[in-house]
């Protein structure tokens, strides 16, 4: 390989770059900063005692590089957990709200909750669809679908009947199942809270 490097400068030039290159070299050995592999490779032929140290300052320069890698992972990290639990959060005061509404009274707006699993992967349901799930009340697709697109309010009275307040189109109708399962979801939830409250 060396042989076929054919320099066009003189001699005196070449001592000068060499010494230039030298000083450069040890200053990223001193800092232990990065040092490409044709530096080494041109080491051996005018500081060959320097490569050990090339090799030891490379070695550096990558762990650190690993270490400050870690710790940006670890604050990003931190970061979505942060943003998960905040948002997590506002979803259970939106549930507790609405518990609260179907115990005592009151009207509930089928609003959007969203549950998130990572900054990147939530789950978002209407209220009325995601109680229904969490209490096994089996509410059939369709009756899932116009709760989606058409149910605006639930209003509870204290006695436990139900009212729905809903967008309508034309020829469109209230989904008659809807209050079963309305019903079917008070019925288990003041059954809960009775339970609750007697212990």
């Amino acid at each position: 390989m060396n042989e076929q490097i054919k320099l066009s400068i003189n001699h005196e030039k070449l001592k000068e770059c060499g010494l230039s290159f030298e000083k450069c070299v040890k200053r990223k050995i001193e800092v232990q900063d990065h040092i490409q592999l044709t530096w080494i490779e041109y080491l051996k032929y005018i500081r060959p005692t320097l490569i050990d140290a090339c090799w030891e300052s490379r070695k550096a320069f990558a762990e650190k590089r690993e270490q400050i890698r870690q710790e940006r992972k670890a604050q990003r990290d931190a970061e979505d957990q942060k943003y998960v639990a905040e948002h997590n959060a506002e979803m259970e005061k939106q549930i507790a709200a609405a518990y609260e509404v179907i115990r005592n009274g009151g009207t509930l707006e089928n609003s959007d909750v969203s549950i998130y699993e990572s900054r990147y992967n939530s789950h978002t349901y209407k209220i009325v669809n995601y109680l229904f799930r969490q209490h096994g009340i089996n509410c059939p697709i369709k009756t899932q679908g116009w709760i989606n697109e058409r149910l605006s309010q639930v209003t509870v009275t204290p006695e436990g009947t139900v009212n729905v307040r809903f967008w309508k189109t034309k020829n469109g109708k209230c989904s008659e199942k809807v209050f079963d399962c309305l019903f079917e979801l008070v019925r288990i939830v003041r059954a809960e809270n009775q339970k609750e409250t007697q212990k």
